[in-house]
């Protein structure tokens, strides 16, 4: 009896194995199934931007950019402004040293051509020893300098000038034109220009961040 019961538990036994093994065989890969489609998942995630991301990104851009582009237009704007101060200012300096150096005249003016004197500050200056004394560089004159042009859009104003077209350095530094002043400013813009004056003693004196009319 006791044998025949062993068998049977035996039998039983046998007879689960067969489809206990498929049930963990499904198991197991129905996990590797979902790993695998979480990886999968992952890894495409990782590899790119959702289309809502690259938006929300390119219109952080735009915002930025626009956030900018005042304070661009406001260092530009002031870049050309000191630029062409420091060179007019220059421009003085040499004409003041020349003068005192040679012991004579020496005039400083605007000019289209590079010879005759214009009344338009904005043109490119010429430094020069007027020989002649007639207003203009020519024949027998001595160039001492030639400027370059201005940066476009900039305008120069000058106001109380003794002669309408140009500044004369006499030999012990002071100007025919003690009072004048140019004021440098940027065409179509509001934002502020600077001043070139003059001290007693004909240097010239950079004033900042002065209004432009």
């Amino acid at each position: 009896m006791g044998q025949s019961v062993c068998l049977w538990a035996v039998g039983l036994l046998a007879s689960a194995q067969p489809t206990a093994a498929p049930a963990l065989g499904r198991a197991a890969s129905e996990g590797l199934a979902v790993r695998g489609d979480l990886s999968r998942r992952a890894s495409g995630r990782a590899g790119g931007f959702t289309l809502i991301e690259m938006l929300v990104a390119v219109t952080v851009l735009g915002v930025v950019a626009m956030a900018a582009l005042p304070n661009l237009s406001s260092f530009t704007h002031n870049s050309k402004i000191r630029s062409e101060a420091s060179s007019f200012a220059s421009d003085m300096e040499v004409a003041r040293s020349e003068a005192a150096r040679r012991n004579a005249t020496i005039t400083i003016c605007p000019s289209q051509d590079g010879n005759a004197c214009s009344e338009d500050w904005s043109l490119p200056r010429v430094i020069f020893f007027d020989a002649n004394n007639d207003g203009a560089y020519g024949n027998g004159d001595d160039l001492i300098r030639r400027g370059n042009t201005p940066p476009a859009r900039i305008v120069i104003t000058a106001t109380d000038l003794a002669a309408p077209t140009y500044i004369r350095f006499r030999s012990f530094g002071p100007s025919n034109s003690p009072t004048a002043s140019w004021q440098i400013c940027e065409n179509g813009s509001a934002l502020s220009g600077q001043t070139i004056t003059m001290t007693g003693s004909g240097k010239p004196y950079i004033q900042l961040q002065t209004p432009c009319s």
